[in-house]
């Protein structure tokens, strides 16, 4: 009886500590987060051209507004009454895409939030156009 009952214990033990695996954690690529659709939170552009004044406009997104990064290579976009755009995008890395001829750094990429930011300098050296575009899902 003793013998059963510690072979018994002894399956018991043995089939417990086969059961608890850890959960494997599924670490998503850059690419991987950023296709899906995601709504605008807001679009800030600076220009400073001058002699003209420096001007920030910003744009508060609305629920229909959207950036939809497909697989395809191809980015959908909506902003207000605007129709809807078509892009190409690569993913240069996990710090930069490309969107149409236009090279943003991706600030930021989390389960809920993309910021990207693009900024072009002319040949002047002084005058730039910047644009900061924070993305919710």
């Amino acid at each position: 009886m003793k013998t059963i009952k510690s072979t018994i214990m002894m399956f018991v033990a043995l089939f417990s500590l086969v059961s608890c695996k850890k959960d494997e954690v599924v670490v998503q690529t850059t690419a991987q987060k950023i296709q899906v659709k995601w709504g605008i939170g807001t679009a800030i552009n600076t220009e400073n051209v001058p002699p003209s004044a420096k001007t920030t406009s910003s744009y508060k997104g609305i629920s229909t507004d959207y950036f939809d990064f497909r697989t395809d290579g191809k980015v959908y976009i909506k902003q207000g009454t605007n129709p809807e755009e078509v892009m190409d995008y690569t993913i240069e890395s996990d710090t930069q895409i490309l969107i149409g001829d236009m090279t943003f750094s991706i600030q930021k990429l989390d389960d809920h939030n993309l910021t990207l930011y693009f900024k072009k300098l002319f040949k002047d050296g002084v005058s730039y156009t910047e644009t900061t575009l924070s993305l919710t899902k």
